[in-house]
């Protein structure tokens, strides 16, 4: 039904963003203060409080059972407008010694602590971020099973990628749909998951039950050089690593084989389930449009056109024809006419700033 995915490669990808990165307390210049307990509830009731004021809707994910020390605080914040409040500069109305911006994540500094404030554009969103950030790495986990079939998740929607074409296929922002594709229960997530996830286990099995999961897609001594990194540094996702191992000791090899989920297969059904039909035609007809395009009319083929004319002053006159003449036109034009209205058109151009 889809025969330009029937060859969709095998590839893992980063699920976290490079914006995420430094979440954990590390984001700043100096280290910042962990906090135990009693000591995280008070911050957290006191930077409710003052954020409110500044956003549509604020919120802490839901913390890991069990943990006793936090190196930081995320606060997922629904802004007005799609647009960061001009009102709140966080180091002079919290009365932070620093701030830091990257990306949709903003990190200050409040009583030596630090306060990660995750930024959301719609309430779709936020709920998405909800989940994402919340009982330590569940979301970063979530996102390695789907990726290993094609599908990225991020803190705020969920992907398919087309390795071939190098594009991304937007699935959905709808936090409910992506759970009813992974095979999970929303309503139970949202008023059961507190009463449910008392332990780590707790959370692994509720995982495994993702119908995309496979436990050898975290055999310890098949990871990658980042996967094996996070075993080293992050405790819960080396847990679930030994979780999955032990699980794997009960499985035969002829059955992980024959469980193993085909990538193209599993693309196929995202594409179905979230009704992205006509979306993956019209970009892979816009990429091979552009392949096209680009096979007769390229920065080589104007050098030699145009013998002399290179760099700044090259790429002035591409986009002149390519004002000129929009891609529909340029595709329907054979390389001579191209090569003729490029040649025309630097005639007409007369002396080039190259500023």
């Amino acid at each position: 039904m889809f025969p330009r995915l029937l060859r969709l490669p095998r590839f893992l990808l980063l699920t976290i963003d490079s914006n995420s990165s430094n979440m954990g307390g590390h984001a700043l210049s100096t280290e910042a203060v962990r906090m135990d307990n009693d000591r995280y509830a008070t911050v957290k009731a006191q930077i409710l409080q003052k954020l409110k004021p500044y956003y549509r809707q604020c919120v802490v994910p839901f913390e890991k059972p069990g943990k006793t020390s936090h190196g930081d605080l995320d606060v997922i914040c629904l802004m007005d407008k799609n647009t960061y409040p001009s009102g709140c500069d966080f180091r002079t109305a919290l009365k932070s010694t620093e701030s830091k911006r990257n990306g949709h994540i903003v990190s200050f500094e409040y009583e030596t602590h630090q306060i990660d404030v995750i930024h959301v554009s719609t309430p779709e969103e936020f709920e998405f971020a909800r989940f994402f950030y919340s009982f330590g790495d569940v979301g970063m986990i979530t996102g390695m099973i789907l990726s290993t079939v094609g599908i990225k998740l991020t803190d705020k929607n969920l992907y398919l990628h087309l390795k071939n074409e190098q594009k991304t296929l937007h699935l959905t922002d709808d936090i409910m749909k992506t759970f009813a594709f992974m095979g999970y229960d929303y309503a139970q997530w949202v008023h059961n998951a507190i009463d449910t996830f008392k332990s780590e286990e707790d959370i692994f099995k509720w995982i495994a039950l993702n119908k995309f999961f496979r436990p050898e897609m975290f055999k310890r001594d098949g990871l990658r050089c980042k996967e094996r990194k996070r075993d080293a540094d992050r405790p819960m996702f080396a847990n679930f690593v030994t979780y999955c191992n032990k699980l794997m000791e009960n499985i035969e090899k002829e059955t992980i084989m024959k469980e193993k989920i085909q990538y193209e297969t599993a693309a196929q059904e995202a594409i179905r389930f979230f009704q992205r039909e006509q979306e993956l035609e019209d970009l892979l007809t816009a990429a091979e449009r552009k392949k096209v395009i680009d096979s007769k009319f390229n920065g080589h083929l104007i050098m030699k056109w145009i013998p002399g004319l290179q760099g700044a002053a090259l790429g002035k006159v591409k986009a002149a024809v390519k004002e000129k003449y929009p891609d529909d036109v340029l595709y329907k034009m054979s390389e001579d006419e191209i090569r003729y209205v490029t040649i025309e058109t630097r005639s007409g151009m007369g002396p080039i700033n190259y500023r």
